[in-house]
């Protein structure tokens, strides 16, 4: 079977709804390893896992109304079991709520054959709205299908362009650098939040994506860095991130330490790179800039 790009282009998903809880936001934090690590490495994290002052991480809005992986029907013929996140590019109109009804709409903008044996490359896009309509925040992510590669026949029509590359961080030191621990559970707890890709939690499924073990999400790393830069003092409770890009490079198994540096590249926007110490070495997991702007 191989992968139909005129029935994925023109896929639009059913309307997904979702009755925002203050419990989800808590699931969400857990998932992304909030209150794991030691205060004094990120300050107080409370405000994200008490119900009574609850604030929804920024980077949340990936799985908000998240329509689930709907990239398993057949009806694609895409080989889902060798599919990986590539990018998440998320921005948002204002700060996110934690309770509210939500709906979403995901649509496919590009699809990419990198050539036989190289994979495909499958951009969506997603709309999340609150009850009154209005724009919450647009997720973009890019997936990695390993197995897909091939598809167009050379055919030029059937292979589509991509956005501009996220940009590597400076070459210079970083003005800043955090150790975050992440849990053994990590990803059975982030999974509940409506990411189900079995190569997460199932050995075999990990195996059969060409991993030695279940991986951890690559939005669960998008959302550890967003805890990052939610501690610096220049996000202030009158700011919030506006605008986080992060490529992944790299895997992060649960229970492995992540290391994020940051640069400064403008008033208000870092650049950052994640790495964990794995196998004597620091291998790069994930690179990416976020902004941040003052509340409208």
């Amino acid at each position: 079977m191989a992968l139909d790009y005129a029935q994925l282009k023109s896929a639009e998903l059913l309307l997904t709804r979702q009755v925002l809880r203050p419990d989800d936001c808590i699931v969400y934090a857990l998932g992304v390893g909030a209150g794991l690590d030691s205060p004094t490495n990120l300050g107080d994290e409370t405000r994200f896992l008490y119900e009574e002052r609850l604030e929804a991480l920024p980077s949340q809005a990936c799985v908000m109304a998240y329509p689930g992986f709907w990239m398993r029907d057949e009806a694609y013929g895409l080989d889902w079991r060798r599919i990986v996140n590539a990018e998440l590019r998320i921005a948002l109109g204002r700060r996110l709520p934690t309770v509210g009804e939500l709906t979403s709409r995901t649509t496919v903008s590009a699809i990419q054959d990198k050539g036989q044996g190289r994979g495909a490359l499958v951009l969506t896009e997603r709309s999340v709205r609150d009850a009154s309509g209005e724009e919450l925040a647009v997720v973009s992510q890019l997936n990695f299908c390993k197995g897909d590669g091939g598809y167009s026949g050379s055919d030029s029509r059937l292979s589509d362009a991509l956005p501009p590359q996220i940009p590597r961080p400076p070459q210079d030191a970083p003005f800043a650098s955090y150790e975050l621990a992440t849990g053994h559970q990590q990803a059975a707890i982030y999974r509940l939040t409506g990411d189900r890709n079995p190569l997460h939690i199932d050995a075999m499924a990990a195996k059969a994506a060409g991993y030695p073990k279940p991986i951890l999400h690559g939005a669960a790393t998008a959302g550890m860095v967003c805890r990052v830069l939610a501690s610096l003092p220049e996000i202030t409770q009158k700011r919030f991130i506006r605008k986080l890009q992060i490529r992944f490079t790299n895997i992060l198994f649960p229970g492995d330490l992540l290391r994020v540096d940051l640069w400064r590249i403008a008033d208000r926007s870092v650049s950052f790179r994640c790495s964990t110490a794995r196998d004597n070495g620091n291998p790069e997991v994930a690179y990416g800039t976020a902004t941040w702007s003052d509340e409208q």
